[in-house]
């Protein structure tokens, strides 16, 4: 188990969290799809939100974490 720590309130919303690729790491109200470049909302119904820019990481697609 990894432990991730960011200085950030969660909206309620927030069922998700997950860094892409460019380091960037984002919100997500149902669990994204894993893209080439980073994590996909894959539907207009799902809310997304930018959190911060974080350190790059080779395991990118292995930053999903369900809150």
């Amino acid at each position: 188990m990894r432990t991730i720590k960011i200085d950030v309130n969660v909206p309620k919303w927030a069922k998700y969290i997950a860094q892409d690729k460019d380091g960037k790491w984002f919100f997500y109200s149902s669990m994204p799809e894993l893209g080439k470049y980073g994590w996909e909302s894959g539907g207009i119904d799902v809310d997304c939100q930018f959190i911060a820019d974080g350190n790059l990481t080779n395991d990118w697609k292995e930053s999903l974490v369900k809150l």
